[in-house]
């Protein structure tokens, strides 16, 4: 019972995951209910919020379908896909703090949450893809060493 109730809740953050990435990605490429500020990009390899936008919502958001559906389908792979996907999030995080200092520094606290929860929702997706695979961390080595 465990096992199916960590393998629904990883759906459910998958699915989670596209919607807040593809909402992301609509709020970047398009100025969508809030424009973030172009100073910004500066210093950054990026001269507008399109390709960074289309990066969240097709690479991040991408791999979170990606993961969802392949979990819905199999435990095993899907538990890998989750992982990477997670990894991912955790990754674009990671890229945002080291590109845009305003987002470490950001006195207002409601950018500053939202990058703790996402980090967050990946790296449990990444937890909870270890519960889910068969045979925990041993057993992702084991087929990933068989691959």
């Amino acid at each position: 019972m465990e096992h199916k109730g960590s393998r629904r809740a990883l759906i459910i953050l998958d699915g989670f995951a596209v919607v807040a990435t593809l909402i992301g990605m609509c709020m970047l490429v398009f100025g969508w209910g809030y424009r973030f500020p172009m100073s910004w990009l500066q210093g950054t390899p990026f001269a507008d919020y399109t390709v960074p936008g289309l990066i969240l919502g097709l690479v991040v958001g991408g791999s979170a379908l990606v993961a969802m559906v392949a979990t819905i389908k199999s435990d095993s792979l899907g538990a890998i896909a989750s992982m990477i996907a997670g990894v991912i999030m955790m990754g674009w995080i990671v890229g945002e703090y080291l590109l845009i200092p305003e987002i470490r520094f950001f006195s207002n606290l409601a950018t500053n949450w939202q990058q703790g929860l996402y980090f967050l929702v990946g790296l449990v997706m990444v937890v909870l893809a270890l519960r889910v695979i068969p045979g925990g961390w041993h057993g992702m080595l084991h087929a990933a060493h068989l691959a």
